[in-house]
């Protein structure tokens, strides 16, 4: 719970207020915890650049974990259809770079792990994901996908 604390404190200057309980953008949603989660909106987020063509994600999760699941940062992007998988790819990696190299995102002494999560409404080819990756740290992280609507509890395995 002292991350999440510590991640709300950190964006507590962001206005308007870029935490929020609730992960929905259109139609699509990440169904979420009521306690060990905080969500940021990227749109809102101060450390996000506001340039017009700048990439950012929708939604950057962290989890503090719980008994049997260690804590980790999830990078949400919710589509429809997919047009561009670069550009999509493209917004998952200023996830990973903000959260590496912005003071609003320093919530552990050392990184902890990350997912990259796809939610779409069923009009998505995942195999054209299957060889994409997000650079962490320096280490390549798989871009999970999954339907619309699934709850983060059965993310976290």
């Amino acid at each position: 719970m002292q991350r999440l604390k510590a991640l709300e404190a950190l964006h507590k200057s962001c206005n308007p207020r870029c935490t929020t309980t609730k992960c929905r953008k259109d139609n699509c949603t990440l169904g979420l915890p009521r306690q060990g989660v905080l969500c940021v909106d990227c749109d809102r987020c101060k450390a996000f650049p506001k340039e017009e063509g700048e990439k950012r994600p929708d939604f950057i999760v962290l989890y503090a974990g719980g008994k049997s699941t260690s804590p980790r940062w999830f990078i949400v992007e919710m589509k429809g259809t997919v047009s561009d998988i670069g550009h999509i790819v493209a917004q998952f990696q200023a996830g990973a770079k903000v959260i590496q190299d912005n003071s609003r995102f320093r919530v552990a002494p050392s990184p902890l792990p990350l997912v990259p999560l796809l939610l779409h409404d069923g009009h998505i080819r995942a195999d054209e994901f299957i060889r994409r990756r997000i650079s962490f740290w320096g280490r390549p992280c798989e871009i999970t996908i999954r339907r619309c609507g699934i709850e983060l509890k059965h993310l976290l395995v």
